[in-house]
């Protein structure tokens, strides 16, 4: 099944079942991904700042990251603003999400290109303890503005609560 189908019924699933908790409200995360694009062939990284804005929505995430991941044809620098749901209060969550990214491909021989993507991410965090987790991610997604296509990749990284739950 592809990813495109899952992430609206992981949401879906989020909406009917609001006891899943979670992560708790006002709750600030950030995240160290290191990342790499199957289509371009690039890796970096590309950190996240993620919070949890909604008490009765303890699963639902609001993240914006800013990357840089340079590769053999270009630099890329991803700016990217979206929503993930973390979900159930077990030790592994599985994970849903949806981005709107920005990113700006500096070309060695040509003018820099400007491509905007809608991404959708299937993943899994698993608390280490109270204030530290790995999260493992594969998304996809394609260019709607600018250079459209395809756009694929994976990210793996730590994930980091300041204050605990």
């Amino acid at each position: 099944m592809r990813i495109k189908y899952l992430v609206p019924v992981f949401f879906a699933l989020g909406l009917i079942a609001p006891e899943a908790k979670a992560d708790h409200h006002g709750q600030l995360a950030y995240v160290l991904p290191v990342e790499v694009t199957v289509i371009g062939l690039t890796g970096g990284i590309r950190p996240e700042i993620v919070y949890t804005p909604f008490k009765s929505l303890k699963w639902f995430e609001t993240k914006a990251s800013v990357g840089l991941m340079p590769g053999a044809e270009f630099l890329s620098t991803p700016v990217s603003l979206g929503v993930r749901g973390r979900y159930f209060d077990f030790v592994l969550h599985p994970t849903a999400g949806l981005a709107l990214t920005e990113d700006l491909l500096w070309i060695t021989d040509a003018a820099p290109v400007v491509r905007t993507t809608m991404e959708m991410d299937l993943g899994l965090s698993y608390d280490v303890n109270d204030r530290w987790a790995i999260d493992a991610q594969a998304y996809t997604g394609w260019g709607i503005i600018g250079e459209a296509g395809p756009v694929a990749g994976m990210r793996l990284g730590l994930r980091f609560r300041p204050q605990g739950w």
